[in-house]
């Protein structure tokens, strides 16, 4: 058999592409203290689609007295303000504990939405796949809708500040 310059080309993007997904498997030292991302041994399951470090990069709790958030919640936030619980988190940043004056919004470049039961004033970190992908991005809370997020759940396999609690 003949080989012809593009069926060259082809067997060099084979090698190069096995030679990459060899590369070495996350570890402890390249999440640091954010943790390694548990992804579940189903042949099912495609590990590109799970996020590397299972905790959030901020290491907070979203703030939603600081967010990205649409006018009519604004005015409530803006009413609500001197009543807000606010509690330390790990950091000893001062944070909200609790919230109920906005659905969804987007803090620091990422999108929180509230969960957990009605009325509980939770809410947590977006992230694609369910909640298993990568931590949802956002330039405001436009990008944080329902709509824009399909698909997206609160933060799955945290052990700090990522998944529904308050």
């Amino acid at each position: 058999m003949k080989c012809t310059l593009p069926l060259a080309i082809a067997l060099l993007g084979v090698q190069a592409t096995s030679v990459l997904s060899a590369a070495a498997p996350i570890t402890s030292a390249s999440c640091g203290d954010l943790g390694v991302m548990s992804i579940p041994k189903d042949p099912n399951t495609d590990p590109t689609t799970y996020r590397q470090c299972a905790e959030h990069p901020l290491r907070r709790r979203p703030n939603p007295r600081s967010s990205s958030v649409d006018a009519e919640s604004a005015v409530r936030i803006a009413s609500m303000k001197a009543s807000l619980t606010l509690a330390n988190d790990a950091n000893g940043s001062e944070n909200q504990k609790c919230y109920y004056a906005a659905p969804y919004g987007c803090d620091s470049n990422y999108c929180w939405k509230a969960c957990g039961k009605e009325g509980k004033g939770e809410w947590c970190w977006v992230a694609q796949k369910d909640g298993n992908g990568p931590w949802t991005g956002c330039r405001s809370w436009e990008d944080c809708k329902p709509s824009e997020t399909k698909g997206h759940g609160c933060g799955k396999g945290c052990v700090g500040a990522c998944g529904c609690g308050c």
